[in-house]
């Protein structure tokens, strides 16, 4: 199994902080986020090699993990003008056909929460909070028997039954359904779509299911009051 880490963004609305450092940089309570997250994957799985998918500040990631043979690090010379369909694209050739868990690098979350996704028996699986209020800027799905059947922002917020998080897992067969149709988009010149529109092309073909929180913490952080409720969070499961 591999890891995917996209990290390639701008991370505008998170200026000036972002002027320096990616999102996955941002230290929350004396830890970045990209550590936070590397550390938990460790804890609760074995990963064969953590792939970041880098742009902006990406020599700083290089850096911070530096280079031994656990990281690998992939070059998204696109990524002000590309969506992060792109970044994932970049990925798949180092992927090969290994399962991999792929992780959205702006995603404060408790450790737990992944523990308990691995955990469970489904082979491909999305981590959806079923528990909050629902809007228009969040990825939402429509879940069926916890299956995954529809994934989109543009979902009708009073017909969806929660919000991805923007952690999965994808088994050999599902990684390679979705690369698929992520090249399928590529070429057909959707790369400015997020990464989900070819999660949602493989739905029928694949089953792709619904691993919950459980009503434990996450946030993803797009701008400084979201930081700064993240900051609140970690330290509450820091203690």
């Amino acid at each position: 199994m591999k890891a995917v880490f996209l990290a390639a963004g701008l991370g505008k609305r998170l200026h000036p902080i972002t002027l320096k450092v990616p999102k996955g940089l941002i230290e929350i309570e004396g830890k970045t986020l990209l550590e936070r997250a590397v550390e938990t994957l460790e804890k609760f799985a074995d990963p064969e090699k953590v792939i970041f998918v880098t742009g902006h500040g990406g020599n700083l990631i290089k850096d911070k993990f530096g280079l031994g043979e656990r990281f690998l690090y992939v070059d998204n010379p696109h990524y002000s003008t590309k969506n992060n369909i792109y970044s994932l694209y970049l990925a798949f050739p180092h992927i090969g056909d290994d399962s991999f868990l792929l992780f959205n690098s702006d995603v404060l979350f408790h450790p737990e929460i992944l523990k308990r996704a691995l955990a469970g028996s489904f082979d491909t699986f999305l981590i959806i909070d079923n528990t909050k209020e629902l809007g228009e800027e969040e990825m939402k799905v429509i879940i069926e028997n916890d299956r995954i059947r529809a994934i989109s922002k543009g979902l009708d917020p009073a017909l969806s039954h929660g919000e991805y998080i923007g952690i999965s897992r994808f088994s050999r067969e599902g990684g390679r359904i979705l690369r698929k149709h992520i090249e399928e988009l590529i070429r057909n010149g959707k790369d400015g779509e997020f990464y989900e529109a070819g999660i949602q092309l493989m739905l029928d073909e694949y089953p792709v299911m619904a691993s919950y929180t459980g009503g434990l913490p996450w946030i993803e952080i797009d701008d400084h009051k979201d930081l700064e409720e993240a900051k609140e969070m970690a330290r509450s499961w820091d203690l």
